[in-house]
């Protein structure tokens, strides 16, 4: 599921009529898609993997991490949750796991979008539906209206900063 609904994104765009809704909506998956790649989800979003672990401590790959659904071992075993826990960075606290391939179910995301990376989104949208109005076309060394460069780094770039994720 989106964090930018349709309706918050035709609103944001100033669009009152239905018929660019299919298209808006591939606009919207599309740039969600790439800001996850950089920030995460951003909403929360039900995440299986399986993880082949070396033994010890675990971390998810998929953060920020919820909560914990399941964890369950090569054998089919399923892990006792009782005490364990899941830190925002994906680290599985209050036990250790020996080495194994793991199927490990998970919340991933965010409980709610944080208003700047909600923003992020919605200007992420702006440019992309601008440049497919417009063609992309205009002036050499001229800067598109919907990409305000802050400090050599886009109005995008400058929002989702504190939440960039290291490969």
């Amino acid at each position: 599921m989106s964090a930018l609904g349709l309706p918050d994104a035709k609103a944001h765009l100033n669009i009152t009529v239905a018929i660019y809704d299919a298209e808006l909506q591939t606009f919207i998956d599309a740039g969600e898609a790439a800001l996850t790649k950089v920030v995460g989800p951003l909403s929360s979003t039900a995440t299986t993997v399986k993880l082949l672990h070396p033994g010890g401590t675990m971390s998810l790959p998929v953060t920020p991490a919820l909560t914990l659904t399941s964890i369950t071992d090569s054998a089919g075993t399923v892990a006792s949750l009782t005490g364990v826990s899941v830190s925002t960075e994906g680290v599985i606290v209050g036990a250790t796991f020996p080495r194994d391939l793991y199927t490990i179910i998970y919340n991933a995301g965010r409980a709610t979008t944080p208003p700047d990376l909600l923003l992020a989104d919605k200007e992420l949208l702006r440019y992309c539906w601008s440049q497919s109005q417009r063609g992309g076309g205009r002036k050499p060394g001229s800067q598109p209206s919907s990409e305000v460069v802050m400090g050599g780094m886009s109005f995008v770039d400058y929002l989702i900063a504190p939440y960039r994720q290291v490969p």
